[in-house]
């Protein structure tokens, strides 16, 4: 079975070591992928039907929406160190 699994980088402005505001950004963490398809990434799993492929997007979609609470939560932390 192919995965794709993306994650979330937080840089503080203490870890950039400028005077810069944090920075957030996703990356794809894993990945595996056929040989077929002419050297793309993928980052769904084969899906043989409609139902599979919904079930796909979700499971993106649920992975994404971890990530952005995720960030959120370190956003705020982060507003409140710099504001005291």
């Amino acid at each position: 079975m192919n995965t794709v699994s993306f994650d979330l980088l937080f840089l503080s402005s203490e870890e950039i070591a400028l005077p810069s505001h944090p920075i957030a950004r996703v990356f794809v963490k894993s990945s595996s992928g056929t040989n077929y398809g002419e050297g793309k990434s993928f980052v769904s799993n084969e899906c043989a039907s409609y139902r599979e492929f919904s079930a796909e997007i979700d499971r993106l979609q649920g992975e994404l929406e971890r990530l952005r609470l995720s960030a959120r939560l370190q956003f705020d932390k982060e507003c409140e160190r710099i504001n005291g």
